[in-house]
């Protein structure tokens, strides 16, 4: 279902703001080894959110052809 995958999508493009938001809040009290940590969850936050987005398109591509 195109809807489902578009909300999914939406809400791991959500944590992936929040993570990095979190990751420039680190750097920015100047604690930067927690900021490289933060770094590395925010990223896997944007792999995640990379997939979800294909997975909508693909769902969306599929939906528009019946």
């Amino acid at each position: 279902m195109p809807v489902a995958t578009h909300t999914k999508a939406a809400e791991d493009h959500k944590a992936a703001a929040t993570a990095h938001e979190t990751t420039a809040q680190l750097h920015t009290k100047g604690d930067h080894t927690a900021a490289v940590e933060s770094s590395g969850k925010a990223k896997g936050c944007c792999d995640t959110a990379q997939k979800s987005t294909a997975d909508a398109h693909d769902k969306s591509t599929i939906q528009a052809k019946k």
